[in-house]
């Protein structure tokens, strides 16, 4: 291959072994202008978030090299792009840039201040009934003490139903009584169902445990309980990583 009018070579089998370039497609070889390396030219490209800012800094610099900085063709769709996600996102990115990090590598270390606003939760309020707390002995003969037989002298349906609405709900609110309690914390949005049955069965295998303390009941409920870690911890970074996409 011919070189070209400023005597740099284009052949692309040049550049092959080159460990820097070698990942880099689209870098304008013909106008690296390295006196000592054959490639030394990179374009760092820092995209936050969704490829929407671009550093153009020096990201491998070599001591020998009057500049480390090339040119990247690109289309104009691209551009295009770029120029309208970057309007759109302007206000997520503070600060970004490179600083040295002579001590440890020839590659400078890239950094971006993003603002992250993350909403405000409201407060939330709930009216419930804690069933778990209920004396089965106690609600079963609270049950029937009640003279449902009553039912039949209401000469309506709208009447007998109504007594019975109104029995049941005495009987709950003896023992069971409505509370509201308020949320101020947002629910997890990695907890899937799946999650939840997996914790069930931790939960269950560590009552089993705590029952009947043996060896082999200890061993079931410590894999129960590792898999259960493993699985939210699981869940939890696949959530991060597409909400962050």
């Amino acid at each position: 291959m011919a070189d070209d009018e400023d005597g740099s070579n284009t052949d692309p089998q040049k550049y092959n072994n080159c460990k820097l370039c070698k990942s880099y497609i689209g870098v304008n070889t013909a106008r690296i202008k390295c006196k000592n390396c054959s490639v030394c030219s990179i374009l760092l490209c820092f995209e936050n978030l969704a490829k929407l800012v671009c550093i153009r800094e020096d990201e491998w610099y070599c001591k020998s090299c009057e500049s480390a900085l090339d040119d990247v063709h690109k289309s104009a769709a691209t551009l295009e792009y770029e120029k309208r996600a970057l309007q759109e996102q302007v206000l997520l990115l503070l600060n970004k840039g490179t600083k040295n990090a002579d001590a440890i590598s020839d590659h400078r270390l890239v950094f971006a201040e993003l603002k992250i606003c993350s909403p405000i939760q409201k407060l939330k309020y709930i009216t419930l009934r804690n069933l778990k707390q209920i004396n089965n002995d106690r609600f079963q003969l609270d049950l029937s003490s009640i003279s449902w037989d009553n039912i039949f002298y209401f000469p309506t349906i709208d009447e007998k139903l109504e007594y019975l609405t109104t029995k049941i709900l005495l009987l709950f609110d003896i023992h069971a009584p409505l509370r509201t309690i308020r949320i101020t914390k947002p629910k997890a949005p990695w907890l899937t169902n799946v999650l939840k049955l997996i914790f069930r069965e931790r939960d269950l295998a560590y009552s089993n445990y705590k029952e009947h303390k043996a060896p082999e009941n200890w061993n079931k409920y410590k894999n129960v309980r590792n898999f259960a870690l493993a699985s939210l911890r699981r869940e939890k970074k696949a959530y991060l990583v597409n909400t962050c996409k």
